[in-house]
C-alpha cells in the first residue's frame, strides 16, 4: 500500500491553491464577511505551513514575509476599528517594502536598462493617477485623522511593487520571473478589488479579490519554492554586475 504523506494529498502547489479558492468562495457564498475572514486568515495559514515543509525553515526572509502577511490578515478581523484599519495599512506598508528590497538587485540594475526605466516611468505614472482617483473616491470613509496619509504610502509601496515585479523580469525573463509578475499582478488586483468591493459594496468583486489573492501566494510560493532558477538568475546577475 502506498504510504500517505502530505505531499501524496498536496501533489503540488496549483492543487492545494486550488483547493483553497474553491474553499474561500464557498464561505463568501455561505457565510458572512466576518467568517469569510477567518477562512482567509487560516488559508494564508496553510500556505506558510505548506512552505514551511518544503523548506524545512532554510529560508527566513521568505518566512518573515509570511509572518507579516498573517498579521496583516489578523489585523482584517478588526478592519472597522480605527486601530486595526491602521495596522491593515501599515503591516502592508511594510510587507510590500520588504518584499520590494529583497529585490534589491533588480533596482541596482535599473539605470542601467532603459527599456525597464520608461515601463518604470510608465507605470508609475499610471498609478499615482489610480491612486490619486481611488483616494477620493473614498475619503468619506476614512477612518481615523491618519488613514490619508497611510494610505497615500500603502498605495506608494504597492507602486513600488508591481514597478519591481516588472523590472525583475525585464531583467531576468526567466520562469521564476515571470511567476513573481503574477504574483505582483494578483496581490495588488486583490487589493484594489477589495477596496471596490468593501467601499462601493460590488459583491462579485469579493470573489474576484479573494481568488487573486490566493493566486498571488500559490505564485509567491512557487518563486519561493523555485530553487534552482533563483541560482541562475545569481550567477545571471553577477555576469551582469562584472560586465559594467
Amino acid at each position: 500500500m502506498k504510504k500517505i504523506t502530505l505531499g501524496n494529498i498536496f501533489k503540488g502547489l496549483p492543487m492545494l491553491t486550488g483547493l483553497l479558492i474553491i474553499l474561500n468562495l464557498v464561505a463568501f457564498a455561505f457565510t458572512d464577511l466576518h467568517t469569510a475572514r477567518y477562512v482567509r486568515l487560516i488559508s494564508l495559514m496553510v500556505f506558510v505551513v505548506f512552505y514551511i515543509y518544503k523548506t524545512q525553515f532554510k529560508k527566513g526572509i521568505i518566512l518573515y514575509i509570511l509572518g507579516v502577511f498573517v498579521l496583516r490578515e489578523v489585523t482584517l478581523l478588526f478592519y472597522e476599528t480605527e486601530v486595526g484599519h491602521a495596522l491593515y495599512l501599515v503591516l502592508g506598508i511594510i510587507v510590500y517594502g520588504i518584499i520590494s528590497f529583497e529585490r534589491k538587485d533588480v533596482i541596482k540594475n535599473l539605470v542601467f536598462n532603459l527599456n525597464s526605466l520608461l515601463i518604470t516611468i510608465i507605470l508609475v505614472l499610471a498609478n499615482i493617477y489610480t491612486l490619486y482617483e481611488l483616494s477620493g473616491m473614498i475619503q468619506e470613509n476614512y477612518i481615523g485623522p491618519f488613514e490619508p496619509v497611510l494610505f497615500y504610502f500603502y498605495g506608494g509601496f504597492m507602486i513600488l511593487l508591481g514597478a519591481t515585479a516588472i523590472i525583475y523580469n525585464q531583467i531576468y525573463n526567466s520562469n521564476r520571473s515571470l511567476m513573481y509578475v503574477f504574483f505582483a499582478l494578483c496581490i495588488l488586483t486583490s487589493d484594489v478589488t477589495s477596496l471596490f468591493a468593501y467601499y462601493f459594496n460590488v459583491e462579485f468583486l469579493f470573489y474576484m479579490e479573494r481568488s487573486a489573492f490566493l493566486l498571488s501566494f500559490g505564485f509567491f510560493l512557487y518563486t519561493a519554492l523555485e530553487t534552482n532558477q533563483e541560482l541562475q538568475e545569481i550567477e545571471q546577475y553577477e555576469m551582469i554586475s562584472s560586465s559594467k
